[in-house]
């Protein structure tokens, strides 16, 4: 198996990474730093430089990939236009580029934090109304609600994960 991975070096990503490569299996990583990805190259991990608004780039690195990962994102001390540009209209790229690819699966990692802002008496379920008002959960809501369409209208397979928060600071 050979997984295309974006956010290789981020806290997540490069754990994520060392995983899989520790598996035995392959990973190609979209990367916008050599530097910061010479350790996952040490560990066997193929690099693309680049970033997520080149489609057509996007479309070559993930080719003969079985799985596109997605994992990047811009969370804390960047612009909003910065926030938009990478958690949205990035993540629609990069889901367009793995249709073009001919690659049906795409794993796009979230956030619980979209379950914010909404006062509530029982669990959260999948169906609830989402308005999160803050900028990154805002981002990654309107993230997944592209990715679905284009599961609806395109056929991706999308799979979201939402990775969960803790809100508590540890001493």
């Amino acid at each position: 198996m050979k997984v295309f991975l974006t956010g290789a070096t981020g806290k997540v990503g490069s754990r994520f990474a060392t995983y899989l490569l520790n598996q035995g299996i392959e990973v190609r990583a979209l990367i916008r730093d050599l530097d910061r990805g010479k350790s996952l190259q040490e560990q066997g991990a193929e690099l693309v430089l680049g970033d997520l608004s080149d489609k057509e780039k996007l479309v070559a690195a993930i080719s003969g990939t079985d799985v596109v990962v997605h994992l990047a994102a811009q969370f804390r001390g960047v612009t909003e236009e910065v926030a938009w540009k990478s958690n949205v209209v990035g993540t629609q790229c990069l889901a367009e580029a793995t249709l073009k690819a001919g690659i049906k699966r795409f794993v796009f990692s979230s956030t619980s934090l979209i379950y914010m802002d909404v006062p509530r008496l029982a669990p959260c379920v999948e169906t609830d109304a989402l308005n999160p008002k803050a900028l990154y959960p805002k981002t990654k809501k309107v993230a997944e609600d592209t990715l679905i369409q284009l599961k609806e209208v395109k056929g991706l397979d999308v799979r979201i994960l939402l990775f969960c928060f803790c809100l508590r600071r540890w001493r």
